[in-house]
């Protein structure tokens, strides 16, 4: 027992990813072989590239829910070894199954933005139904799970739609585990995120491709010019490596660091198939410029018959940035890129490798100044709480900056000209405080406004102008988060604050954030109060209006 207890203080000492020794390895093999029931839930969760995974071992009490044993020593939260393991075996001789949580796991993501966040992680495994169910509540989202190659079994697939079954029927596996991986997803903001520094500058983050073979060779490095950023997806190989990128797909590679964007692939010459890839959803962010972001589908091709070659960029909406010359290390201007590499019909200097270095600078109009505009103002459905019903506060909180105003000044907010906006993701903070947007998201009708206003003037009654706050508490969601709606009110001229209601919907799973704004959404599914809207609240113009998509329908049938 005293070894068993002595592997939880492990846990905070063996978070910088040092690598276990003999005896601690040993004290691990133990835990995992003494722990009767066949109820067991074994979460596997690698780094990823900048990512650090830290926190307090399992503390028991209330977060031992049931099948964790009379002295807790059947559930585990530990970190080591450059990942975080969520452990734990039931109780089934006494029909209990599994329920536990892991508490304040803090994910750091050295060179990304967001930085970090901090989740609670609850994994349960009902002895009567077979119902499943892991969720996982943060404090805004900075990662995501991926699979990744030599990881053993369970995959994010396995996790988020095999294992997670709230009402139970179908199979009735009771032991699983799962190997994946937490991948930053917010922004790349410097090198710091990539896990070597080799010298090569020309292949900076892909040491692999060094020794790549074949003559075949294309290499993009679009630095990121004034204003812009740059952000994306890695190779993914599939359909994504048409031919010449290997079997493996390691000689393809699309990568960002220290805000460039580098297109690198080697084609197998010896096979005589030359090179062709596609790098994917590669996003171009301008915040100040209209519109102020796309995102592009490159193709990079060689023909090792005729010596045709072709680049493509296919942007949504349209590409909103400009090709232009830089003072870089390297060959490879942009007429280079367009007047002689692209030469799709083949024919004159037979060349096949290829290095571009260029930039990418802002495109489109200046964005409006706002500064001193009409007001705008920013709804979003904040997460609440998760299962049981818990009591919040409606409150408003008013920006260091601004006096409070009376029901008259904020009611002239929210008239005609305002610009009104829903955002699915973002953190909605105070005007002027918080780091949070409160301008920017899908712009919303007028039309579609109404209840936004009278969840506005309804706190402001309540709460007696924000002198006071009032308990509420959203109905039981079981199995599923309540989301607050939450509304910030930039004037733009001497007042801001973030209002807080009383309005509740209940979201059926863990990460399934509400599709509409209030007053729009489809409630009548009392588990499920927002994934279908009413009524076309965007322009499905906008590549962000969920109403761009066609499968994306308007009704609550």
């Amino acid at each position: 027992m005293e070894k068993l207890l002595a592997l939880a203080g492990l846990a905070v000492t063996l978070a910088n990813d040092q690598a276990l020794n003999e005896s601690q390895t040993c004290l691990l093999q133990t835990f995992n072989q003494k722990k009767n029931g066949n109820y067991h839930f074994g979460l596997y969760l690698k780094w990823g590239p900048g990512v650090q995974i830290s926190g307090p071992a399992f503390a028991g009490g209330d977060d031992s829910i049931y099948g964790c044993g009379s002295d807790n020593s059947k559930c585990q939260c530990t970190y080591l070894n450059g990942g975080f393991q969520m452990i734990g075996w039931g109780t089934d001789g006494t029909a209990t199954g599994l329920d536990f949580r892991c508490k304040d796991i803090k994910f750091t993501m050295k060179g990304y933005t967001p930085s970090e966040c901090t989740c609670n992680f609850r994994a349960s495994l009902n002895h009567y139904g077979n119902g499943r169910d892991f969720q996982f509540d943060c404090n805004g989202g900075c990662f995501k799970f991926v699979d990744y190659d030599g990881s053993g079994d369970g995959s994010v697939h396995d996790l988020m739609d095999r294992f997670i079954n709230v009402n139970g029927g179908g199979e009735d596996t009771i032991s699983w585990d799962f190997h994946v991986m937490a991948e930053a997803s917010g922004t790349a903001t410097s090198l710091a995120q990539l896990a070597q520094s080799p010298s090569s500058e020309k292949a900076l983050a892909l040491p692999s491709l060094e020794s790549a073979n074949g003559d075949y060779h294309f290499g993009l490095y679009l630095k990121a010019g004034p204003g812009v950023t740059i952000s994306g997806d890695s190779f993914k190989g599939g359909d994504d490596s048409v031919y010449g990128c290997g079997s493996d797909d390691s000689k393809c590679k699309c990568a960002y660091y220290d805000n460039e964007f580098q297109m690198i692939g080697y084609g197998t010459d010896g096979t005589a198939t030359g090179l062709e890839f596609w790098c994917k959803n590669v996003k171009f962010s301008m915040p100040s410029r209209e519109p102020s972001e796309c995102t592009c589908n490159f193709r990079a091709s060689l023909n090792h018959y005729g010596s045709g070659r072709d680049f493509q960029q296919q942007c949504t909406p349209f590409a909103c940035y400009e090709l232009v010359d830089y003072d870089a290390p390297g060959d490879g201007k942009v007429t280079d890129l367009i007047d002689r590499f692209i030469n799709p019909n083949g024919g004159g200097d037979g060349i096949v490798s290829w290095d571009f270095h260029i930039q990418a600078d802002v495109g489109g109009d200046p964005k409006p100044d706002k500064s001193k505009d009409d007001p705008v103002v920013l709804g979003a459905w904040k997460a609440a709480s998760s299962g049981a019903s818990m009591t919040f506060k409606q409150s408003i909180t008013w920006s260091e900056s601004s006096s409070h105003k009376d029901a008259h000044s904020v009611s002239e907010a929210l008239t005609a000209g305002t610009k009104f906006s829903y955002s699915s993701t973002a953190t909605v903070g105070v005007p002027g405080v918080d780091s949070a947007e409160t301008s920017w998201g899908v712009e919303v009708a007028l039309s579609s406004t109404t209840s936004w206003s009278n969840s506005i003037e309804d706190t402001m009654t309540s709460t007696n102008g924000g002198s006071q706050e009032i308990t509420c508490a959203p109905a039981k969601c079981e199995g599923g988060t309540s989301y607050q709606w939450v509304t910030s009110v930039d004037e733009k001229q001497d007042w801001g604050a973030l209002f807080s209601s009383c309005i509740f919907v209940c979201m059926p799973n863990q990460g399934q954030r509400p599709q509409c704004p209030y007053g729009t959404c489809c409630t009548a599914d009392l588990t499920d109060q927002c994934s279908k809207c009413s009524q076309e609240w965007c322009d499905k113009a906008d590549p962000e209006c969920p109403f761009s998509d066609p499968n994306f329908k308007i009704g609550c049938d």
